[in-house]
This record gives structure tokens, sequence and C-alpha cells, in this order.
């Protein structure tokens, strides 16, 4: 079997063997190096480095430690050879006193299988003699130094600024944009880090590959023949830039921010082409919402400005209108009572009926347009009273009974008494009920309309529920805005404003309450009004 250590330790070169962490300690040396700086393996093996080799405390300028450290550091953090300047770096002799050396140092990183530096040879060559020369010609080696140390000097301040200049590059290269640089026929050269680790890529998928069949573009082929066009673009010297959908290793799609640079030589000849680009998704996403949201914004206030030009041109018009209508059915309900004797064709009496219902009809829709403006203009002076609301709830609907059974539909009411009195504006309440089971009629022509109300979890809840034509899933949210009418409905009359609901909507809100509605189409409906049975309790004015 080979003996690497005895071949180590009697190699001719001067050797140590570190440890990669921030002490360095000393794992081994060859004996050259022993030789060379004085020292005993058993005294020096498990030590820090600088432990064993301090500076010269008797000379304040002395910079071995600081610049050996420096360029082991860097062999750690970047896991390549570093090569140093030649460096004073005195050293302890046999009595104990330090003895001026020159070396010239060589550091190594020794890689483990996790792709990290695992130890750091650190090679030396003591090159004293040629510094300070033999001191028989001390005079011509006194001037050989002066001239050697200067440059020498020079030339690792050169060297540290090269390799800072470097390191920011390569920082800027692989951590900042997508970076590739490719050959004139479009296949990739090099890559940075970042196009392949933020995308979910590896180096052999896209190396020597042309750039636009690579993982980020191959999955469009319009997206492959854009980013074809910009590389040939930029090939023929033309710069070129915009914005593209590209594609990360998942399958998901993001945009690009993508340039493409030709690079010239010193003739002004293109010899390499630099695609470089930007992730951009969030900033273009967020510009996009940006502008459906202020799309809808825009919307929703030229919405609200058309239902208040409604509201104001029906309260307008509800006020004209309301005053005739009033004498119009006094006069009609005055010939009704004094034409109890007279002898009048019942035909005459059906046409005053009816004139009579429709005027009634139409004074109602009237006030309902005037409550909603006033709701709306905030002028509604609501008066909490202490009420038997399940009484006064069955008492409303049965007013429509008559017209349901006519109908041939079948009424249900079920409400129950209620442990607590409810303080509520029973004009409000009215309307609700009302409105609710003036809607169900409508549109109901078989079956049964139910109203009930419960207390239950600390709440009232009013529910009217029918088995009419339903309303389908794409109108419900729509369905409580002003002046909307579900379009195709089919209904027992046609009149209306398309506010009955919103009203509705308005006076729960005014209890403390709200309502929501659930409907199948061609099934029927369900409303429900609920309202906290502690608000409920409190009188108040609103």
């Amino acid at each position: 079997m080979v003996d690497y250590r005895k071949i180590f330790e009697s190699s001719p070169a001067l050797f140590l063997v570190l440890g990669a962490d921030e002490t360095f300690p000393i794992l081994d040396a060859s004996d050259a190096y022993l030789r060379a700086t004085h020292t005993e393996r058993d005294a020096i093996i498990g030590r820090p480095l600088f432990e064993v080799f301090p500076d010269n405390p008797e000379d304040p300028s002395a910079t071995g430690i600081t610049n050996l450290r420096a360029s082991l550091k860097r062999v750690l953090a970047g896991g390549r050879p570093d090569t140093m300047a030649v460096q004073r770096y005195d050293v302890r002799g046999p009595g104990g006193d330090f003895e001026q050396r020159h070396w010239s140092p060589l550091n190594s990183p020794v890689i483990g299988p996790d792709g990290r530096a695992q130890y750091i040879m650190h090679r030396v060559e003591d090159v004293t003699d040629i510094t300070r020369g033999d001191r028989v010609a001390a005079l011509a080696d006194e001037t050989m130094r002066l001239e050697v140390m200067p440059r020498a000097q020079e030339l690792q301040e050169a060297n540290r600024q090269l390799r800072e200049v470097t390191e920011q590059f390569q920082a800027v290269y692989d951590q900042g944009l997508f970076a590739a640089r490719l050959r004139l026929d479009g296949t990739v050269l090099d890559i940075n880090r970042s196009a392949l680790e933020v995308c979910g890529f590896q180096r052999a998928d896209v190396l020597d590959r042309p750039f636009w069949e690579c993982g980020w573009w191959n999955r469009s082929q319009e997206v492959m023949a854009w980013v074809r066009h910009a590389v040939e673009q930029a090939t023929a010297g033309e710069p070129f830039r915009g914005e593209s959908l590209y594609f990360w290793g998942d399958g998901s799609e993001h945009i690009v921010d993508f340039a493409c640079m030709p690079v010239r030589d010193a003739s002004g000849r293109v010899v390499v082409v630099v695609p470089t680009g930007m992730d951009v998704t969030e900033r273009v996403r967020a510009e996009q919402n940006q502008r459906e949201l202020e799309a809808e914004r825009r919307r929703a206030e030229a919405l609200a400005e058309i239902d208040r030009g409604k509201t104001r041109f029906f309260s307008n018009i509800s006020h004209e209108f309301r005053t005739p209508l009033t004498l119009m059915l006094g006069s009609l309900e005055e010939m009704n009572r004094e034409s109890g004797g007279a002898t009048i064709p019942a035909a005459y009496f059906d046409q005053m009926d009816l004139v009579h219902r429709n005027g009634l009809r139409l004074l109602k829709l009237v006030n309902t347009l005037l409550d909603f403006s006033r709701i709306e203009a905030e002028r509604v002076q609501a008066v909490y009273e202490a009420t038997d609301l399940a009484e006064m709830t069955a008492h409303l609907a049965s007013e429509f009974r008559s017209a349901i059974e006519k109908a041939g539909l079948t009424l249900v009411v079920d409400c129950p008494p209620l442990s607590d009195t409810a303080f509520v504006d029973r004009e409000m309440w009215e309307k609700i009920v009302l409105n609710l089971l003036s809607n169900a009629f409508k549109f109901t022509f078989e079956g049964t309309i139910e109203v009930s109300l419960r207390q239950a979890d600390e709440q009232f809840e009013l529910v009217v529920a029918d088995t009419g034509t339903g309303i389908s899933t794409a109108e419900l949210p729509r369905l409580f805005e002003r002046f909307h009418r579900v379009e195709g409905a089919r209904g027992r009359t046609y009149e209306g404003s398309g506010i009955g609901l919103a009203l509705v909507q308005e006076l729960a809100r005014l209890h403390g309450g709200e309502v929501t509605a659930e409907s199948e189409l061609g099934k029927g409906s369900t409303f429900r009004v609920t309202r906290s049975a502690a608000s409920a309790r409190k009188p108040r004015r609103a």
C-alpha cells in the first residue's frame, strides 16, 4: 500500500495542511517546512496557525498575519486557489529570537464531497536569500531588495484591487440580473447562477444549446421566435429590449424585462452577445391590478352617479305625481261613497274600481320612491316602539291571504309568540314584510308562500320563502342594487322601479340588521331578514 503520509512529509517543498475554519488549525506539515521554520511536528499539530506563527513583536509595521489571514479567508469563501505576493513574515530562530524572512505563498483548497473547502494546502517558498542577498555582496543585495520589495508591494496591492473588482463583478453577475453569454450562433457559452437557481434549471440543461430553445422560452413557439429575433438582432450589432412571457422549471408563467446586447472587440467586431433579464412579474401584475381597480372605481362612481341621478329624478317626479294622484283617489272614493242610491250601471262601478286599484298601486310606488330618496338623503327619522313582532308580522301577512288564495296558491304563516318584546319602527317593518310578500306573490305561479318569524341565537329572523320562478346564480349578487331588475324574469305584473328589495335592505340596516337571499332557478327563493335580539330590545331613534 502506498504511504501517502510518508510521501507528503518527505516532500522537499514547504507544505502545511490547515483546517477549514476561522482559527486555521495546523493538521500536518512537511519535514522541509518544519526545518525552514525551526519547529517540531508534535509541538505545532492541532494548534491555531497564528498562535504558532505570530507577528514579530519588535516590528510594529508587520503585516504577515493580516495578509495571510485575508488570503486564507478568500480561499474559504471562493473555493479557489489564492496566490499571494512576496510577504515578509518573520519566524523564531532556534534561540527564540525572530529572524527576518520573506516568503512566496500559495493557498489552495481541498474540496470535500459537499463542494466546500475541507482543508487548505499552504505552500510557501523561502525567498529570503533572493530579497536579502548574500551578505558578502551586501550593497548589491540591498539595492536589489530596495527594487524588488516596492514592486512586490505594488503587485500585492494590484492583486488585491483586482480580486475586489473580480469579486464585485462576480457578485453582480451571479446575484443580480439574469445574465448569459452567447456565441454568435446563439448557443449558450456561460450562464449566471441567478438565471438557473431562481428559475429551477441546471447548467447542463442550457450550456451549448441555442438560447431560444432553453427552458425559459421553449413552452411557446411565439416566445421562442421572439427571443431568437432578439439574439439575431444583437448578433447583427443592434441592441434589443422588450418585455416577454417566460417560464420557470415548474411550468409557471412569469414576465421578464429582457435585453440583448452585442459586445465588440477593439476593432468593433461583435464577438459575443449578452442577454440579460429582470423578473418584473409582480410589478406588471401590480400595475395591471391597479389599472383594473381604477377602472372598477370609475365604473362604480359612474354607476353611483347614475343611481343618484335616477333617485333625484324619481324623487322629483314622485313629488309631482303624488298630489294629483291623491286628489284623483280622493275624488274616486267620494264618488263611491255618494253613489250608494244612484242608478249606475255595474260596468261603470267595475271601471271605477279598476281605476281606484291602479291609482293606489301607483301611489304606493310613488311613496316607495320617496321613502328611498329620503333614506339616501339621511332624512329618515325612525321611531322604535315596543312591538309584539309576531302578532304584527302575522297580521301583515294575512292581508295577502285573499289575493294569494285567489291565485290558487297556499299561504303559510308561522309566527309563534316570541319570548322578548322587540323595539322596531312599525311603519318600516310593515314595508319590509309587505315588500317581501309582494315580491314573492309577483313571481310565484304555483305552490306555496311561507312567512315565518323566529327568535334563536340572540336573533330575530323573518323568513319569506316561495316556490316561484327563482333567480339565477349570476343575478343574485345584484339583487339588492337600486333600480336593478332581473332580465327575462316571468312575473304577474311588469310595473315597478326595481327598488323594492333595495328599500328592504336599507330599512333592515336602519334596524341594525341585514337581508339575505337564497334562490334556485325554477324552484323558488328564500329571503331572510335578521336582527340582533339585543339591539331589538333597546328603544332608540335613527
